[in-house]
């Protein structure tokens, strides 16, 4: 046997295992095809800069890429599905983009889809009867007024 063999590690691969942890949080999201086509809402349930893990209540497609869009942020990830479960799935990211003038062209649906999603989420806040969270010093408040 050589001497500079590489070593085998006899346990299981880790190169799944996730290299930072990841954020719990519950942020809306939408999950899209490539084209935009077909979009979805979705909950975002954790986040990295690597990957994510969403709830849903649609099927996600196992081998073609989808782009996941952070409502809250203006970020979208084109990403793959690693896992997907009955109603969560485990997304790690290719690619991100902020969505804003230096989007690509070929990516401007995405500026349609957030907005639809913004409007759906006001909607959804005008309906309960609460006052849409206010702007404090460039940012929006966590409190309702």
């Amino acid at each position: 046997m050589r001497k500079n063999a590489p070593k085998v590690s006899l346990e299981p691969d880790s190169s799944g295992r996730r290299k930072l942890p990841r954020k719990g949080v519950l942020l809306p999201g939408v999950v899209a095809n490539v084209t935009g086509e077909i979009a979805f809402d979705c909950i975002i349930r954790d986040i990295n800069a690597h990957g994510a893990q969403i709830g849903f209540s649609n099927k996600l497609p196992m081998d073609a890429p989808i782009y996941l869009l952070d409502i809250r942020n203006g970020a979208a990830h084109l990403a793959s599905v690693v896992r997907n479960n009955s109603h969560r799935a485990g997304l790690s990211f290719v690619r991100s983009y902020a969505i804003g003038l230096a989007l690509p062209p070929r990516l401007k649906f995405l500026w349609r889809l957030l907005l639809e999603a913004k409007l759906r989420e006001a909607d959804r806040v005008v309906a309960k009867g609460r006052k849409p969270a206010m702007r404090k010093h460039g940012r929006f408040s966590r409190s309702f007024i």
